[in-house]
């Protein structure tokens, strides 16, 4: 939290960490458009079918190819914006760690639209 967001702006200096939330901002505004009212769709049509077994894995396709399309732009805007490797690294860990964050909220929607956490 703002804890955090102190003891980075501290220890990286005015440049380091306005780099750091650039890209921290990309990277969710990213993780943002791929989410943007599946979960709660998904939740929606797992709720209300009779066998969710068998809509999960299109919700799981389409939850992927998501993924894929994020995953491009996030190395779009890497290659396009970034000048040094440790932004591409930067860049490369805060899209993968909102990437991850979306698809266990994503789990965590389906589990609760069936009723049960073990599918």
């Amino acid at each position: 939290g703002l804890g955090v967001a102190v003891v980075l702006a501290h220890s990286l200096g005015a440049e380091g960490f306005g780099r750091y939330a650039f890209w921290l901002a990309l990277a969710t505004t990213v993780a943002l458009l791929c989410d943007y009212g599946f979960n709660q769709s998904a939740l929606r049509v797992l709720a209300t079918t009779v066998d969710p077994s068998s809509e999960w894995a299109s919700v799981a396709r389409v939850k992927g190819i998501l993924a894929i399309v994020c995953v491009g732009v996030m190395a779009v805007a890497t290659l396009s914006i970034a000048t040094t490797a440790d932004e591409r690294l930067l860049a490369a860990f805060l899209g993968g760690a909102t990437l991850l964050l979306s698809f266990s909220d994503f789990h965590r929607h389906a589990l609760r639209a069936v009723g049960r956490f073990q599918m």
